[in-house]
């Protein structure tokens, strides 16, 4: 839905979506055969296998929507099939690989895009069956699994792997749990971490881990992917979509799937009405976007808000604009915090949707 829009627009989002719906799907990371742009990385996890010196344990650490969980399915598919560097045979050594690459057509692709590999273990946050919303981290009764995955044999008598997503959602409790097993790491296993910041994790495993940082694509990879999965995106919407997202492709296909490019447009568009709207407006929009969906066009609002805010603070830095750089970053703190506390608390969407308004409107105001 178009989060403010009239009639126009929402002729215009049922096009978008119409047009969307021809466009490529776009494979969750354990089906991605594809890598964008992490091309130093993948040489680095290259040499590390080449040299027999592939890490237990490997921190992938990066924004969220820039191929993070791609990368590590990958690993682990690659490791399950080629368990070994080539060594020198009668004619000399084989070539090395050149890529991590597997084909679909390999039957270790398909076992691991169907859950089925007994080597591959995946652990994330999962539904509170409570609540019907996903539980705020993962769970420790999860993570206590792990070792005594690792210490099985492996089925295919190769490597086992286990990945672990959003591991900054860790608490001290489950990543004391993983210690147990990284001070004694049994052979030809590797734990994958994937977080938005190698700073989460406590320093017992970041000092027994290997760290990459992943960047966002630059916009040309950006630029690529977007008109790969969204042919109908004109080139000032994939710009504008990479400055919403960071040129996080995942991101921005997420932004799209909450509203498209309108409800964007329209959500910057309200930073600069929301002075001069009356509270009864407020509630109107607050009604709208409380309308559950998925995705979710109250969280859609909020990401494209904190963008605005991020974006205008520095705008205002530039300038030498104290006093606007240091309102836009206030109500950024605000906003935050509001969406923390009413996600742990459970609260009404209403409410959460009209408290978020009312932030942004006196930030605006002050601004």
């Amino acid at each position: 839905m178009s989060l403010f829009g009239d009639d126009e627009d929402l002729h215009d989002e049922v096009a978008e979506k119409e047009t969307a719906l021809n466009a490529p799907s776009v494979p969750t990371p354990r089906l991605n055969p594809d890598l964008i742009a992490h091309g130093a990385i993948e040489a680095q996890l290259l040499d590390w296998w080449a040299k027999g010196a592939m890490p237990h344990t490997i921190i992938l650490s990066g924004v969220p929507g820039i191929g993070k969980a791609t990368l590590a399915f990958r690993l682990a598919r690659f490791l399950f099939t080629h368990p070994d560097a080539p060594g020198g045979g009668l004619f000399g050594a084989e070539p090395l690989p050149t890529s991590l690459a597997t084909p679909e057509s390999d039957p270790v692709f398909q076992r691991v895009a169907s859950g089925g590999h007994s080597d591959l273990m995946s652990v994330a946050r999962t539904m509170n069956e409570r609540t019907s919303r996903m539980h705020d981290e993962v769970l420790v009764d999860d993570v206590r699994t792990i070792p005594l995955f690792l210490r099985k044999t492996a089925g295919d008598g190769g490597w086992r792997v286990v990945i672990v997503d959003e591991a900054e959602t860790l608490n001290r409790n489950a990543q004391n749990a993983l210690l147990k097993i990284l001070e004694e790491p049994p052979p030809r296993a590797v734990l994958i971490l994937i977080t938005q910041t190698a700073g989460a994790l406590i320093p017992t495993i970041r000092s027994r881990a290997r760290v990459l940082h992943m960047d966002a694509p630059p916009l040309a990879d950006f630029t690529a992917l977007m008109r790969k999965y969204r042919p109908d995106l004109t080139t000032s919407d994939i710009e504008l979509l990479g400055q919403v997202a960071g040129n996080a492709p995942g991101r921005a296909l997420s932004l799209l799937d909450q509203g498209g490019i309108a409800a964007i447009r329209n959500t910057v568009d309200m930073l600069d009405t929301l002075p001069q709207a009356e509270d009864k407006a407020l509630w109107t929009m607050a009604e709208k976007l409380s309308v559950r969906g998925e995705p979710d066009p109250l969280y859609g609002m909020l990401d494209v808000s904190a963008w605005a805010l991020r974006t205008r603070a520095t705008a205002a830095a530039l300038k030498d604009q104290a006093g606007p750089m240091k309102n836009y970053l206030n109500t950024l703190d605000q906003l935050e915090r509001h969406r923390t506390t009413c996600d742990k608390g459970n609260l009404d969407r209403r409410h959460m949707a009209l408290g978020a308004l009312r932030i942004l409107q006196a930030g605006m105001k002050a601004a």
